[in-house]
């Protein structure tokens, strides 16, 4: 009887802590809310990867889509040839996938912050803009975060400015990109 009487005690123990651990569980767990896109991706480019840096890079190479509202939507590749925090770039843009080549374009840049897995860069990059047959010169700013070692994605922000027949441009270029790097 005694055996029994020992074993019931510890099942009513056992059985109590669960109780318990489960009602202290309740109570100190808030649900996480999903995040949203915005949200993602705000918190994916302001938070740096600590093992991903990005020294020892020289080159990237980036294919993205970047839109300038009102106008169209277009693809690009883009390569990068870093000496240091200077950079040397080449871009073409194409309108649609496989399409008819907009502009090409190149130009320099230089990182400005580098911290881990972020790299934010300015740039000038000038050239031909085949679509509106003009020259153009177009200011931007990108920020890149790594995935791995040897990928990344990026986001920039530029604004194109063409050389003759068209008005001043006020509206930016925002564009999406992902790449490797070597």
């Amino acid at each position: 009887m005694k055996l029994n009487i020992q074993n019931l005690n510890c099942q009513i123990f056992v059985a109590l802590v669960l109780i318990f651990a489960s009602m202290a569980g309740a109570q100190t767990n808030n649900p996480v809310l999903p995040q949203n896109f915005f949200q993602t991706a705000a918190n994916y480019f302001t938070s740096a990867n600590t093992n991903y840096t990005w020294t020892g890079n020289t080159l990237e190479v980036a294919a993205g889509a970047d839109y300038m509202s009102s106008v169209n939507w277009a693809n690009y590749l883009d390569a990068q040839y870093d000496l240091g925090r200077f950079g040397i770039e080449a871009k073409m843009r194409n309108a649609g996938i496989a399409g008819t080549v907009d502009s090409a374009e190149a130009g320099v840049g230089y990182t400005l912050v580098t911290y881990y897995s972020v790299k934010l860069e300015a740039a000038v990059d000038g050239g031909y803009d085949l679509e509106r047959n003009t020259a153009l010169i177009e200011p931007k700013l990108t920020l890149r975060d790594k995935l791995t070692p040897n990928t990344f994605l990026g986001l920039s922000i530029s604004l194109p400015i063409w050389t003759s027949g068209q008005p001043i441009n006020t509206v930016p270029d925002i564009g999406i990109e992902t790449g490797f790097t070597y």
